[in-house]
């Protein structure tokens, strides 16, 4: 396991902050039944994480592993077949948790968690994992703790995550950067967006998953408890930055009824958004409007949302199913 990472100075960004309300009473948009349908069988198990596709592979993991031998992380087409499955593990660790991961172009898998050693020490890290050589390469990034990853258009790794403070939280943490972007060779390359400028915790897991998603010439950033979404440009320039009033009152930090939880950038820069309703749950996010637009889907059952696979948003469906689903275009 490689040592801290350093830093490297920060960049110069301007925030552009856009008002972003969700729309409840404009007509929905309808979206057609799904292009295609295929069963995952074993990803889509009930009680699992959400899995994650990502160019072209549907990425799925054990969240937490404790000293055992069984595999955590498993790699899976576009046709649902198996590409392979392998173990993440720790030398020295009694406990590992995987928070997040992504799957390249290539098949490769990035991998962000941490793990407990028997004496009690965290370590946090992230793993560029080849699921077919059952190898990883483990880069460890405490204090920083990655809670979501993706892979940008050139390969690169960008991981979105928080340095906790003192005591698990107890104490108040220390100013830090809540992005780090690692080359194709898994060094550091540059840190962005420093908590004290930006005035939210990111990647701060309630009300939704926060998630890291790339399109060609863009990364983006969703944060639930945030209530935003930040797009930066594949060399770290902040490009834009929306943010949404909540749908429900706030009690002790959490939303009172479903907001938008997670969500799918396209190839064609598309954004789309789950809210968990039990009607109209897909939403699109209009940039022109600064609002979310409810979808009519001419399918029942969607759960959640996976991911995009270029300009289709990818929606797990009843019977263990991924659907591809193609609104009509909106020019971003």
């Amino acid at each position: 396991m490689s040592g801290v990472l350093k830093t490297k100075a920060w960049m110069k960004w301007i925030v552009i902050l856009v008002s972003l309300p969700i729309t409840q009473n404009v007509a929905a948009q309808t979206v057609l039944a799904p292009t295609r349908q295929i069963t995952y069988e074993e990803a889509l198990q009930t009680g699992n994480p959400l899995p994650r596709w990502e160019h072209g592979y549907l990425v799925s993991w054990k969240m937490d592993s404790s000293s055992d031998s069984a595999e955590n992380i498993s790699l899976y087409d576009r046709d649902g077949a198996a590409v392979g499955k392998t173990r993440i593990w720790l030398e020295g660790a009694s406990f590992l948790r995987i928070e997040d991961a992504a799957a390249r172009k290539d098949g490769r898998v990035a991998v962000v968690g941490w793990a407990l050693t028997s004496s009690g020490t965290l370590a946090a890290f992230l793993a560029d994992v080849s699921i077919t050589q059952h190898s990883a390469q483990i880069i460890q990034t405490s204090p920083f703790e990655g809670r979501s990853v993706a892979f940008g258009p050139d390969g690169t790794i960008w991981v979105l995550g928080a340095v906790v403070g003192p005591g698990r939280g107890k104490e108040p943490a220390p100013d830090h950067y809540m992005v780090q972007h690692f080359g194709t060779d898994d060094v550091l390359k540059d840190q962005h967006l420093l908590l004290s400028s930006f005035g939210c915790e990111l990647s701060e897991q309630i009300n939704g998953i926060p998630r890291v998603a790339a399109s060609d010439d863009r990364i983006g950033l969703f944060s639930p408890f945030c209530h935003t979404w930040v797009e930066l440009s594949p060399t770290g320039e902040l490009l834009n930055q929306w943010k949404w009033a909540p749908l429900s009152p706030i009690r002790h930090g959490n939303e009172t009824a479903e907001g938008i939880r997670s969500v799918a950038l396209t190839s064609t820069n598309e954004l789309y958004g789950w809210s968990g309703r039990s009607k109209r749950p897909i939403f699109r996010f209009d940039r022109k409007t600064s609002a979310w637009v409810p979808l009519e889907l001419a399918a029942a059952g969607a759960f959640s949302l996976l991911g995009a696979d270029g300009d289709a948003f990818i929606s797990h469906m009843a019977g263990k199913k991924a659907g591809w689903f193609k609104p009509a275009a909106n020019s971003q």
